[in-house]
């Protein structure tokens, strides 16, 4: 991508993917946790650790929470992003599709991390036990235990924020728009080609 923050890694066909990948990934991740925030990688899946959100509702890719079903979303996924709005608000409203798009892609991570959104006007309740004093209010819950959201607007900036304070995962850069903005995003980063980036087909 013409920036000397990234280090690039080819790897041919001459490797079995899944070792081609495990050996980048081990290689590298840990020595750039301490620099980095992200980690992209175009492969094939990792397989860490998924939630579950079965039997909860979703919009647009994003679930919906409310006072029967939020204790039970926060527990079974390790990582959970919920967003406290308001239907009137206009902030909200503007950050719904970014939102949205954003939840696609976490969607499709390894492991997935799914976006959730709660009404705060008609879930009071929640919203003052979480300290929702504006419109979108934004928690990360890692475990259970949840942190505010600092990052910005779009679906990007999420995207690299959760990337960011969830740890090494894989990071798929389908175009070169993507990659560009993990390129802005991150101090430094660490990029591999795979000849497949298929899970079932890069053998993980």
């Amino acid at each position: 991508f013409g920036s000397r923050r990234f280090w690039l890694q080819t790897v041919s066909g001459a490797w079995p993917r899944a070792r081609a990948c495990t050996a980048v990934m081990l290689a590298v991740m840990w020595a750039l946790r301490r620099h980095m925030g992200a980690l992209a990688v175009v492969c094939g899946g990792l397989a860490l650790r998924a939630g579950a959100s079965e039997g909860i509702p979703e919009d647009d890719g994003v679930l919906v929470l409310d006072e029967t079903n939020f204790e039970t979303a926060i527990k079974s996924n390790p990582f959970i992003l919920v967003e406290f709005y308001a239907p009137w608000c206009g902030h909200c409203k503007q950050f719904a599709p970014e939102y949205a798009a954003a939840a696609k892609v976490l969607k499709r991570m390894t492991p997935p991390i799914p976006l959730a959104k709660v009404d705060a006007t008609a879930q009071f309740m929640l919203a003052e036990e979480h300290g929702v004093r504006g419109y979108p209010t934004i928690r990360l819950f890692i475990d259970g235990k949840d942190q505010e959201y600092t990052g910005g607007r779009t679906e990007q900036s999420i995207v690299t924020w959760v990337a960011k304070k969830t740890g090494p995962i894989i990071v798929p850069l389908p175009d070169a728009a993507a990659a560009e903005a993990f390129d802005k995003d991150n101090k430094m980063g660490v990029v591999a080609f795979f000849p497949d980036a298929s899970p079932n087909r890069a053998g993980l």
